[in-house]
């Protein structure tokens, strides 16, 4: 397997203006990464610094394992659901345009006085829309396990049966399966197959050796992406879980 670092592992230096994507970049490649992920909130320029992160981006002999779009399909109103259609179909694009072959998304929250089953409905319908675009546009949309509804292993596969289209996988991430009470070993076991990407936070949380073997015996093909979200210095903390990943995970 191989292993990428998430541009959102460095998100408060980011917040702070410390931090553009051609800083994190450059910060990946100087730190031994073969791979980045980039997401969707952290441009200032979009347009202008697409081409220059790309450029950059081969100068440097990296590649962009994903392209992370920020989306929430769990709108009652239909205008703002049409307009997170539109996100996701120019995540799409910026995906092309830096070679990323995944495009990370998410369901949605779940907002007071909405029923589930409904959230459920648009949640399906937005994800079937934008598949047919990624498809087309020979990326595939990987689906985070996140919220109240796709946090849970059983979420996920009624919604990617439900679109039913090739081009929507899964994004793992174990420790976000532990925030949804269920055990992460199982639900990686149960879901492995469909996973293109997966997010490795570190912890003890998670039994990652055991994930890590899970995922080999799916022929898991896709990158193990450090997304760190703890306290303390947010660089330190990213080698701190590269380290765990090369001794349990073997990446």
């Amino acid at each position: 397997m191989k292993s990428a670092v998430s541009m959102w592992s460095l998100h408060r230096e980011a917040y702070a203006g410390r931090l553009d994507v051609a800083g994190f970049v450059r910060w990946a490649r100087g730190a031994g990464f073969g791979a980045v992920e980039l997401l969707d909130v952290f441009w200032k320029d979009e347009p202008r610094e697409v081409p220059e992160i790309r450029a950059l981006v081969d100068q440097t002999g990296l590649v962009v394992a994903a392209y992370d779009a920020t989306n929430d399909f769990a709108w009652p109103d239909a205008a703002r659901r049409a307009e997170q259609v539109q996100r996701v179909r120019r995540a799409v694009d910026t995906a092309v345009r830096l070679a990323a072959p995944v495009v990370r998304v998410f369901s949605g929250d779940l907002k007071p006085d909405v029923r589930w089953e409904d959230a459920r409905g648009w949640v399906i319908e937005g994800l079937r829309e934008c598949a047919g675009y990624a498809r087309q546009a020979g990326v595939v949309l990987a689906l985070e396990n996140h919220g109240k509804l796709a946090g849970r292993s059983e979420q996920l596969l009624d919604i990617v049966r439900s679109v039913n289209s090739p081009a929507l996988r899964l994004n793992l991430d174990p420790s976000n399966f532990v925030l949804a009470h269920e055990d992460p070993l199982q639900a990686v076991r149960l879901l492995a197959g469909l996973a293109v990407h997966a997010h490795v936070k570190g912890g003890d949380e998670v039994p990652w050796q055991a994930v890590a073997e899970e995922l080999r015996r799916a022929g898991f093909q896709g990158y193990l992406s450090i997304e760190f979200e703890g306290q303390g210095d947010e660089r330190a903390g990213v080698e701190q879980v590269r380290r765990q990943m090369s001794s349990l995970m073997g990446v």
